[in-house]
């Protein structure tokens, strides 16, 4: 398996097989948590059959890990090693020459699903890779443990959403991501906090803590704006932000009063 493992991770899925799927176990646990209830939610609120929901739950999951897996990619070629317990995923050596075939590949399995459906075209397929893009790039770049929850907690609801928006209506996106919520990314967060060790986190109550978390949301928030079409959640994730940095301020201040 080991010689194998490096032009299967090429293909769109195999990444993830070779550096996440240890077992049929987990592979059974994935398909059940998320790939049936996704194959679900098209058939009920997309009104499709059977297998137009699989076809298209197919179609829209390809694209997913496409985009998905670089991330993945970039997390274990060079976010891992920079940390303390960053974990060793792959057997293998990523040299620039496989990069650079590892995302030419995926850029063209989306691009060719994108333009082969349609979707591209749609405001909620296009800006929600736009927002992953963003989160997967913020979860990469923060190095503080206690705020990448607020990352690992948008790209829960992400991975959920993707494979299937593209085949829901605009009213059915808030039943998907209440679904998706509920009881997909509560348990994903509850397994995160617990690989991480961040069940109890010092600082948590700081408003630096508070203001850093609700600005590291504005990708899905903004996302949502778009998806319900309303700029309440932008206009609370504002007043969130003035909140926290009040609360901040009068950290410093309390804390540079001590010091006198």
């Amino acid at each position: 398996m080991s010689r194998l493992e490096r032009p299967l991770s090429l293909v769109p899925f195999g990444y993830l097989l070779v550096s996440r799927i240890r077992s049929p176990l987990e592979l059974a646990y994935l398909a059940g948590s998320s790939w049936v209830p996704a194959w679900w939610l098209l058939v009920r609120l997309g009104e499709m059959g059977p297998f137009e929901a699989l076809i298209h739950f197919a179609a829209g999951y390809v694209a997913f890990i496409s985009c998905y897996e670089m991330g993945y990619l970039t997390n274990d070629s060079w976010d891992a090693r920079r940390s303390s317990d960053g974990r060793q995923r792959i057997a293998f050596r990523v040299t620039p020459a496989y990069a650079a075939i590892f995302v030419a590949i995926r850029v063209s399995a989306w691009l060719a699903v994108g333009i082969g459906t349609g979707w591209i075209g749609q405001p909620a397929w296009l800006f929600g890779y736009l927002a992953l893009a963003a989160v997967f790039t913020l979860h990469n770049a923060i190095q503080a443990p206690g705020l990448r929850i607020a990352t690992f907690l948008q790209l829960s609801l992400l991975r959920f959403l993707l494979p299937i928006v593209g085949g829901l209506q605009a009213s059915t996106y808030l039943i998907a991501l209440s679904v998706a919520f509920l009881f997909y990314s509560t348990f994903r967060l509850l397994s995160y906090l617990d690989s991480k060790d961040l069940l109890r986190m010092s600082g948590r109550k700081s408003g630096r803590f508070l203001l850093a978390f609700v600005a590291i949301e504005a990708p899905l928030a903004l996302y949502l704006c778009l998806l319900v079409r309303s700029s309440v959640i932008a206009e609370m994730l504002v007043y969130y932000c003035l909140l926290y940095a009040v609360i901040a301020l009068r950290d410093v201040s309390s804390a540079a009063a001590a010091t006198d």
